[in-house]
């Protein structure tokens, strides 16, 4: 019977600890996934300020064409979404 409730408390024991490192890693995954969405997030932001920088002199001299080529391109990629 000893036996019987030594080994039981061995595997509880080895059931907690497994799943605190699970838990653990868990949470380490999603802070590390966190971080990468963010800086991600940063250089998208960065590229669509550049973007809007270098055709804002363009589309205030040609609205009209600006508005065709973003009519388009909305078109064209509609379908691929």
């Amino acid at each position: 019977d000893m036996a019987a409730l030594a080994s039981a408390a061995l595997v509880l024991i080895a059931a907690f600890l497994a799943a605190g490192i699970a838990t653990r890693s868990r949470h380490q995954k999603t802070s590390t996934l966190t971080a990468a969405r963010e800086e991600i997030g940063k250089n998208v932001h960065a590229l669509i300020e550049d973007v809007c920088r270098e055709l804002d002199g363009p589309v205030q001299e040609n609205p009209k064409t600006a508005v065709l080529v973003a009519a388009l391109a909305g078109f064209l990629t509609a379908p691929h979404r």
